[in-house]
């Protein structure tokens, strides 16, 4: 992992007791834990050589934040919110892997759709005549109403996923993801927001492109509130604006660097998101 999210305000709280070497000690044995995917040795010996550390302080503070902050699991001493960090690294890394390609084969989709759209409009126009010319001819005979009067339901409940269109359940993949990635868990999937995902399926872009897209955005400094207004623009209308899109999915892969050039994530720090999401 080159890149993992630093939440200021949890590291200071839990760490606001050790001494400057400990603290400095401690946020060198997640960094190593992080830089190798891996708990770090229980072998005393290699672990003090692999974090550079020579002096009696610094062996008795080793010793003070492994019985602290992690816990021995065989030969490895293991962190929790470390794994849970490199579980998420690991879950989101086979969609990166898939950026490049998927990118290039949505660009070409789009083009086609586009190439194809002209022609597929003059033939809707001309079966459309047709159709009502058929219709006049042949229908003689006087239509019938049914004059019952219609009911309308009105305790409507949410559909399963059984009776769910593959489309629906496409759509609602994706704003799960986005929920999850964004944090919006009380974010509604109304009539604009299915609207908005259903139109950028159609132009060709598959739930893993869309996915990607949310993916990159959410790792795009500007979009997190790196900005002049301190603010998130993390909305589907802007994730699938046709002038970001691509550009997001291309993002996931390749995260961008923050204008100061920390690439630590602060994500203890949050803005207010105005407009609709």
């Amino acid at each position: 992992m080159h890149y993992y999210q630093h939440n200021i305000k949890d590291f200071n709280n839990a760490t606001r007791h050790l001494t400057r070497v400990e603290r400095a000690l401690y946020r060198d044995a997640i960094e190593l834990y992080y830089d190798n995917e891996h708990p770090l040795t229980s072998d005393i010996s290699l672990l003090k050589r692999r974090l550079i550390i020579v002096s009696n302080d610094e062996i008795e503070a080793l010793t003070y934040i492994l019985n602290e902050f992690f816990y021995l699991d065989g030969d490895l001493f293991r962190n929790n919110r470390c794994d849970e960090e490199i579980d998420k690294y690991h879950n989101n890394n086979s969609l990166k892997a898939k950026a490049g390609k998927a990118s290039a084969e949505a660009r070409r989709k789009k083009k086609r759709t586009l190439k194809t759209k002209k022609s597929t409009d003059v033939e809707q126009v001309l079966n459309t005549c047709t159709t009502e010319a058929q219709q006049n001819s042949t229908n003689k005979e006087p239509l019938t109403i049914n004059q019952e009067p219609l009911t309308k339901n009105n305790n409507k409940t949410p559909l399963s996923d059984d009776d769910k269109s593959p489309r629906e359940i496409e759509i609602d993949l994706i704003f799960k993801y986005w929920q999850e990635i964004w944090k919006h868990p009380q974010s509604k999937l109304d009539s604009k927001r299915k609207s908005i995902i259903n139109n950028v399926l159609k132009t060709g872009y598959s739930v893993d492109n869309c996915k990607l897209a949310i993916l990159g955005c959410s790792l795009t400094p500007h979009n997190q509130g790196k900005n002049d207004r301190n603010q998130k623009f993390d909305g589907l209308h802007i994730i699938y604006d046709s002038k970001n899109i691509d550009r997001f999915i291309t993002n996931a892969g390749e995260p961008p660097k923050p204008p100061s050039g920390n690439q630590i994530n602060f994500d203890s720090i949050t803005y207010e998101s105005k407009g609709e999401l």
